[in-house]
């Protein structure tokens, strides 16, 4: 994340429709495809909000769906391989797989396990950090959607 741009992903994917809404602090930038996966498709929002000037992704959504690819949700295909985030989880891991893979999270509430991070940049100024988060629904035992978002600040 802050890298791609919704830009770039919109050269890559020819039939990326880049949607907006808001302005000033309630500025949200996005695109959404639908992946298809071995369980289903998938919906993912790739968005970016004010501080990365409504280009840069500072955010994704990942949602099952029954829904067929859309004109404002095209399908894309990937490649092979199994989809995840940074974390190495995705849809369908169990409770004890996340658990195992990113520790006690910093917080829970319902059926929410929320980690959230920050930590100084080494190769910037004294005062930049980076910071973010990653909720994660769990149902019947299983990660049912996902929620991250990342920052960086000077």
């Amino acid at each position: 994340m802050e890298t791609t741009t919704l830009t770039d992903l919109a050269r890559r994917f020819p039939k990326t429709d880049i949607h907006h809404r808001g302005d000033a602090g309630d500025s949200l930038t996005w695109v959404c495809y639908t992946l298809p996966t071995s369980s289903g498709n998938v919906n993912i929002w790739l968005d970016s909000g004010e501080l990365e000037g409504g280009n840069a992704i500072d955010g994704v959504v990942v949602s099952p769906t029954n829904d067929a690819p859309r004109a404002d949700c095209p399908g894309i295909e990937i490649g092979d391989g199994p989809v995840a985030l940074d974390a190495g989880v995705w849809l369908g891991a169990t409770r004890s797989a996340v658990l195992g893979r990113l520790g006690a999270p910093s917080r829970v509430y319902r059926s929410m396990l929320y980690y959230d991070f920050q930590t100084p940049l080494r190769d910037r100024p004294k005062d930049c950090s980076v910071a973010g988060e990653l909720a994660i629904k769990i149902e019947g035992d299983r990660i049912t959607r996902l929620w991250a978002n990342r920052t960086t600040s000077c």
